[in-house]
């Protein structure tokens, strides 16, 4: 008996959806971008993190586990495209998902001002941690240089990146987790009553 190809996937649960594969591939364009191209267009004398934003975005967004492997694979892509030591951004970016989504993951998930304050924490404590990650691996980092002058403009500029990659960002996760339809819902009622 012939298997169709909705047969085979239910049976190989490594297959990722389309859905799946398409914010893969938004994250990736994304520290595209944030490698090769920004780095020529300072804003306030800094550049946002693109990727950052979108997996703290999305870990807030989506309550589960999901958003560590954002955070793991959106790292791990701008750790291959920059100069940056293999996994330390996917390290730091996979904690802050996880922080961010245990913090925010629970409250309105749609309240973009919740949302802001997410992005803000996480720029905050993902900065630091990056300069102590590239001072632990042998580099002399200047903190009274770096993190007065350059974390509030830092931050600004990836609050108004965050303002920008809202609503692509939402439109993601709504298609990745579509809200369950009422038909479903009734069905699903009907047989546990």
């Amino acid at each position: 008996m012939p298997l169709g190809f909705g047969s085979i996937a239910r049976r190989i649960r490594w297959i990722p959806s389309p859905a799946t594969c398409t914010v893969a591939v938004f994250i990736w364009m994304l520290a595209l971008v944030q490698t090769s191209v920004l780095p020529y267009f300072k804003i306030l004398d800094t550049q946002p993190s693109l990727v950052l934003i979108t997996v703290v975005l999305l870990a807030t967004m989506q309550v589960g586990i999901r958003a560590l492997a954002w955070g793991f694979s959106g790292g791990l892509f701008v750790d291959l495209f920059s100069a940056a030591p293999l996994g330390t951004n996917a390290l730091l970016f996979t904690l802050v998902a996880y922080a961010a989504g245990a913090r925010f993951g629970g409250v309105d998930r749609e309240n973009i001002v919740v949302l802001m304050a997410a992005v803000v924490l996480s720029i905050v404590v993902y900065y630091p941690a990056v300069l102590l990650a590239i001072q632990l691996q042998g580099v002399d980092v200047d903190w009274t240089n770096h993190l007065p002058g350059r974390l509030w403009p830092t931050t600004a500029v990836n609050l108004g990146a965050a303002a920008v990659l809202y609503l692509p960002v939402r439109i993601l996760k709504q298609w990745t987790r579509p809200p369950p339809s009422t038909d479903l819902t009734r069905s699903t009622l009907g047989r546990h009553a």
